[in-house]
């Protein structure tokens, strides 16, 4: 029996590991804005509500993934659990858009460089969205546009139209293997 992974953690140090700031730049091509939070970085009123931070900190990467037990860097560049299991992750991009396939890969050595490896799945548009509706995934890179009215809903509650693998906290538990 291995002890509960934290998702927390994992979601923290895969965050802390992105340069959103990089994306912008370098897969945009300065036609983006690194992402704070759900709302647009330059509304005001919201600002103290956005909580991520533009830029990488590998520290707090490498704190979170000891948190969970994935403290050894192997000669491979990965962070390892006792076991000698490395954390690894696939990553689901629409390969119909270059800029989310440059995004993509941006983001797997983002990532490496935290000591997380992750597996590119480019896939044309439908089958994109075929896998995001089956929850075939682990990790997707997608694109939000908000209604004019800002309702959140379908992004973030479960069986909303955009809220792929939101699930009730009840119905799943990430484990070690």
């Amino acid at each position: 029996n291995y002890a509960p992974l934290k998702s927390a953690d994992i979601r923290y140090a895969i965050s802390s590991a992105v340069s959103r700031s990089t994306l912008a730049t370098r897969a945009f091509y300065t036609n983006a804005v690194p992402a704070t939070g759900f709302f647009h970085p330059d509304w005001k009123e919201v600002s103290d509500f956005q909580t991520i931070q533009p830029t990488a900190d590998l520290k707090i990467s490498v704190e979170n993934l000891a948190n969970i037990g994935y403290n050894r860097l192997n000669e491979d560049g990965y962070y390892e659990n006792m076991h000698g299991n490395i954390l690894e992750f696939t990553l689901l991009v629409n390969s119909d858009s270059a800029t989310k396939l440059a995004a993509a890969q941006l983001i797997a050595d983002q990532l490496k460089s935290a000591g997380i490896k992750i597996t590119l799945v480019p896939l044309s548009k439908d089958a994109y969205f075929s896998a995001l509706k089956a929850g075939q995934f682990q990790l997707y890179l997608g694109e939000i546009k908000l209604l004019p009215n800002m309702d959140m809903r379908s992004l973030v509650a479960a069986g909303g139209k955009a809220a792929y693998g939101i699930v009730n906290a009840t119905q799943t538990t990430v484990t070690e293997d």
